[in-house]
């Protein structure tokens, strides 16, 4: 399902069954997780920046924030450390520069604040992630809507379900 700009203007959240879909909703919805990100260091490198965008958007972390946190091996007080170049990675994001360089900074962001071993390879998956994040970037101009699994504990307004 495709939530196109008009809808997004009447819609306070999108809900779904799994994740998937909300990543392919459109650049009008902005998933609040890509999934679990236990044990997968790129994958919780991905929500870090994720939720440092939500923070921003919504007001709040992504889904998966405390698990990529530990996934990771950064506490709280150098994730607060890394909120300014975390936002400067979403603002390059934004822009026109290019997504290898984006994962070479966020990368370089990361190792910053842990000791754990970041693979040195791009996952296409991941880079993928950075592009569906780079296109609600750019949709910003207009509303974007939050996306949420069915089963989180928020209250909701209004919602459109899949």
């Amino acid at each position: 399902m495709t939530l196109p700009e008009g809808q997004a203007e009447n819609v306070d959240i999108l809900l779904a069954l799994r994740w998937k879909p909300l990543g392919e909703a459109g650049p009008h919805v902005l998933p609040l997780a890509y999934g679990s990100t236990t044990g997968q260091i790129h994958e919780a490198a991905c929500t870090f920046l994720l939720s440092e965008v939500t923070q921003r958007t919504f007001g709040e972390n992504a889904t998966f924030h405390s698990d990529a946190l530990t996934t990771l091996g950064i506490d709280h007080e150098a994730a607060q450390r890394l909120r300014s170049p975390l936002q400067a990675i979403a603002a390059d994001l934004a822009g026109t520069t290019g997504i290898a360089e984006i994962w070479t900074s966020l990368n370089a962001v990361v190792a910053s604040e842990t000791d754990r071993l970041l693979p040195r390879r791009r996952n296409p998956a991941h880079t993928a992630r950075l592009e569906n994040l780079r296109a609600r970037l750019h949709a910003s101009a207009s509303r974007i809507v939050p996306g949420r699994i069915a089963g989180e504990p928020q209250a909701v307004d209004r919602a459109v379900a899949t």
